[in-house]
């Protein structure tokens, strides 16, 4: 696989989960996929 093979799919994974994530409503949440959206979105802006 090429790295910006590699990029794009890991690109869509990311804007997946994202999308996903503010779907969410609270009583969905949990802890791991909060961390995990946090540093992948949170702490880039």
């Amino acid at each position: 696989m090429h790295p910006q093979e590699y990029f794009e799919i890991i690109s869509e994974r990311k804007q997946t989960f994202k999308t996903k994530w503010e779907e969410k409503s609270l009583p969905e949440w949990n802890l791991a996929e909060y961390i995990a959206y946090r540093k992948l979105f949170k702490e880039s802006e």
